[in-house]
């Protein structure tokens, strides 16, 4: 790629080109802070607590970022030369100059006569807070006088009222505490710190006593001067930190040092958090955290294409992608729809986190079961697609693990319904839950429920302020507008009835009923055709188990030992029957683990493409092994064919003998002879 390139080994993106015609943007965070930078480390810190942000340090976000200059420069005691290493203002001739991003941390490195600097930023697993490592190290062939100086702009919490806070050097935090007092504070967080592991030999706390009133960041007064001013300051509309520091490094040494920027109730727990996080050693363990929290999802499925770059893209970078957007949505607030389908796609890497993160997002749906639109702050427009998510993002989960407990879960709603909160106040407001808590199969209904009451004249569902084409905003603000897309997406996953099923199965089983559905199988067009022309089965429910990908019900006939069993996605219209069940001693003692042992053979080999041929009366079990999504062709006559994916085993043998010849292997040939030879045996042994 043009300005970079991957490096699978170490898992990190190298930007080459520092100047691109748009500056990159990357995010660093944990679950309750985010850091926001470009390729030079610039950029914006905050956390969100109780559903309110408090800032850290840097300057804005919107699309791009404004201001929030780190920097670390180096000034020759000697020659009076000095230099931005991680920024480089004046374009000068650096041996090298690159921003080497991974997972969880990004590190700016330049080479520039005989000097290597390394600024690294970093968001540890836990914690309000920021940690910076700058690394300097001598790479000539001399003995360097120098003065090394880190900037970066912490933020205090003043209420927009200036003479609330003032700053000075504190030498038990090793660096400066800002500390605010005032009335009616919107938060309990409002004292700072910005913490080194080293001593510093001078200081600033604001903007103009760094950079200096009329200079700019390439030529920053207290860096021309022979020292920083090393004065503290109350009153001030921009508080900044500067920490300067007299280094002389020998010959190939180097020296590093470990700053924390992060807010605190009190004095004493800011003490207490700069000397864990503004240390080296703590440093290096949260790198290490990180990069092993980062990188546990890479190897659950690896892409492995002839495209190196669709390989670095789909077995690093997207689930690092996806990762974010389950945990902060959007940045600019978490958005329900957002952090919903991302939770869904992220399933399969983390079912435990999905599993957490499920009732942490559906808290913020309203009774009327409509969602709000984002929330952290809270975006009170009455979109309309966030209820589509649910279902899917659910079956996501239960699709993965098998783990039906969700359901139960009990939850909160939000406060009132989408209708009288239309509008209402947005921000970051506290959160306003029912006092009665619900499962989240009913927060699942409340949501279809309210989709399909939610539909205009020509019975499609409103848009009202918008649905998920975010372009087409503002179409349904009369009550009028009907969207095809959320129509679709509802009919999707209404279609999805599986949760509709488990639900009543569950309840039939708890309450000793029986239940009553008709069951379909399909052609081979894909069109469904009901058993028994569409009459209604009865079954004394025993069990649900899970086995490759689907989802069965145990059971009994009536008047019957035998267990049957059936898919739950091939059933429809399930219903809980007044009737109790008939007595069977096996659903106390059933072990179902055993029973899918049984019942359900796992196929064990190498993965291999075949091209099976069978017959018209095996073709629901086609669909049931191999899947819906199969490309079935017929032949005429009454015989089909089908290329699958199977695992080339005993067990896979062992399925093919027992259809009794409807099932026959085509290709490749390799395969088909070894078929042949596995039959042989058998008829050798009779």
């Amino acid at each position: 790629m043009n300005g970079g390139y991957f490096d699978d080994n170490e898992k990190e993106y190298i930007i080459t080109d520092m100047f691109p015609r748009r500056k990159w943007l990357n995010y660093l965070w944990n679950d309750t802070s985010v850091c926001a930078c470009d390729q030079f480390g610039f950029g914006t810190s905050w956390s969100v607590i109780n559903g309110k942000r408090r800032e850290i340090e840097g300057g804005t976000r919107n699309l791009t970022l404004h201001g929030g200059e780190k920097l670390v420069y180096i000034k020759d005691v000697e020659t009076g030369e000095y230099y931005a290493a991680n920024r480089n203002y004046e374009n000068l001739p650096f041996e090298k100059f690159e921003c080497r991003v991974g997972l969880g941390y990004q590190k700016v490195i330049s080479e520039y006569k005989g000097m290597r600097a390394e600024f690294t930023t970093l968001v540890p697993v836990s914690g309000n807070v920021v940690q910076f490592n700058v690394k300097i190290a001598e790479t000539g062939e001399k003995m360097r006088r120098l003065k090394l100086y880190f900037y970066a702009q912490p933020k205090t919490e003043n209420g927009g009222h200036e003479a609330y806070a003032q700053a000075d050097y504190d030498k038990t935090l090793n660096g400066i505490y800002y500390d605010t007092t005032g009335y009616k504070l919107e938060t309990e967080y409002i004292k700072t710190y910005f913490a080194a592991d080293r001593a510093a030999d001078s200081y600033a706390v604001t903007k103009n006593a760094f950079k200096g009133l009329y200079n700019d960041y390439a030529h920053p007064a207290g860096v021309e001067n022979e020292k920083l001013c090393s004065k503290g300051s109350t009153f001030e509309e921009a508080y900044a930190g500067a920490f300067g520091y007299d280094i002389e490094l020998n010959v190939g040494e180097e020296i590093e040092i470990t700053f924390a920027c992060g807010f605190a109730k009190t004095y004493e727990e800011c003490v207490t958090a700069a000397k864990k996080f503004a240390n080296a050693a703590e440093f290096a363990r949260q790198l290490r955290l990180q990069k092993e929290k980062n990188g546990q999802s890479i190897g659950v499925f690896l892409a492995d294409s002839p495209d190196k770059y669709v390989n670095s893209v789909a077995n690093i970078w997207l689930k690092r992608q996806l990762s974010l957007g389950k945990d902060w949505g959007r940045l600019y607030g978490r958005g329900f729809r957002d952090v919903m389908q991302d939770t869904s796609a992220f399933v399969s890497l983390d079912p435990a986190l999905a599993r957490k993160r499920i009732p942490e997002i559906l808290k913020h749906q309203y009774e009327d079961g409509n969602p709000i639109r984002m929330f952290e702050p809270d975006y009170t427009a009455p979109y309309n697609d966030s209820a589509a998510w649910i279902p899917a993002t659910v079956l996501a989960y239960l699709y993965e693990t098998g783990d039906l407990s969700v359901l139960e879960e009990k939850i909160p709603y939000l406060n009132g319904d989408s209708y009288e909160n239309a509008y209402a106040p947005s921000g970051f407001l506290p959160y306003r839950g029912t006092e009665e808590e619900y499962t989240v199969f009913d927060h699942v209904k409340r949501a279809m429920d309210y989709l399909y009451s939610s539909r205009g004249k020509r019975g499609l569902i409103l848009f009202r302020h918008g649905d998920w084409n975010d372009s087409m905003n503002g179409v349904g603000l009369q009550g009028k507008g009907e969207s095809v897309w959320l129509t679709l997406a509802t009919i999707k996953a209404y279609n999805s009835s599986f949760i509709y099923n488990v639900d009543a199965i569950d309840r039939a089983i708890n309450e000793n009923k029986q239940v009553s559905f008709q069951y379909f199988d399909y052609d081979e067009k894909h069109q469904k055709v009901y058993r028994k022309g569409g009459s209604r089965y009865v079954v004394n429910p025993a069990f649900m188990v899970w086995d490759k990908d689907n989802y069965y019900l145990l059971g009994f006939s009536n008047g019957h030992k035998d267990i049957v069993t059936y898919r739950l996605d091939k059933m429809e219209k399930v219903e809980v029957e007044q009737t109790e069940r008939e007595a069977h001693t096996e659903y106390d003692l059933f072990n179902t683990e055993e029973y899918r042992k049984q019942v359900f053979s796992m196929f064990g080999g190498d993965s291999q493409s075949v091209t099976l041929q069978f017959t018209a009366n095996i073709l629901s079990d086609m669909y049931d092994r191999f899947g819906d999504d199969i490309r079935i062709r017929e032949l005429g006559e009454g015989i089909y064919s089908v290329d699958v994916t199977v695992q080339v085993s005993k067990t896979f043998f062992a399925w093919v003998t027992g259809t009794q010849g409807k099932v026959k292997i085509i290709s490749p040939k390799a395969v088909a002879d070894e078929f042949r030879a596995f039959v042989s045996k058998i008829k050798e042994a009779y």
